[in-house]
């Protein structure tokens, strides 16, 4: 096995150095390569592959194509809400889906204590002008007096019936939660 002799005098094994190294031209020229060194090599990734951060911004589209489309279809529900009672009215019958009340308005309306009422046989159209909500048979024209009307406020709800002899209003039934 050949050898060479090192700047201090040592023996390297051959192929170790190919020349001997003059350090003040090693420093001048590892300037040059410094931020080569320091940053990480680029890695393409394999073929059919791709880093997570373009998968994420790929789907950013698409999440908001979906969530425009979410909150276009219509509810099932019509809310009232405000610190002291959140209320939720059924969009094809007068009557109430939930009711929720705190008496010192700290916003704690979780919990409804309505029980779920069964479909009647006429359906009704509900309609909201500000933060009234007003019930009429289908197909009656939204001139005529709504057969029930609820107005909200931020702690009173107020609730009129209209009678009229073509279309009598429904009995609002609230049926409570028994634990």
């Amino acid at each position: 096995m050949a050898s060479a002799r090192t700047r201090n005098g040592k023996i390297a094994p051959s192929g170790f150095l190919h020349k001997q190294l003059d350090i003040t031209s090693w420093f001048q020229n590892r300037k040059l390569v410094l931020n080569r060194d320091i940053m990480p090599p680029v890695i393409n990734p394999p073929a059919g592959e791709q880093p997570l951060l373009k998968r994420v911004l790929s789907l950013i589209p698409v999440l908001y194509v979906v969530a425009l489309g979410v909150a276009k279809e219509p509810s099932h529900r019509q809310l009232h809400q405000s610190p002291f009672m959140r209320v939720e009215l059924a969009q094809d019958q007068p009557a109430f889906v939930a009711l929720a009340v705190d008496s010192l308005g700290k916003n704690k309306l979780s919990v409804s204590a309505l029980r779920p009422l069964p479909r009647r046989n006429k359906e009704y159209e509900l309609s909201r002008v500000g933060s009234r909500f007003e019930y009429r048979p289908v197909g009656v024209s939204s001139g005529a007096p709504p057969a029930w009307s609820f107005d909200f406020s931020a702690r009173k709800m107020h609730l009129h019936s209209s009678y009229s002899a073509g279309n009598p209003p429904p009995p609002l039934t609230l049926g409570a939660r028994q634990k």
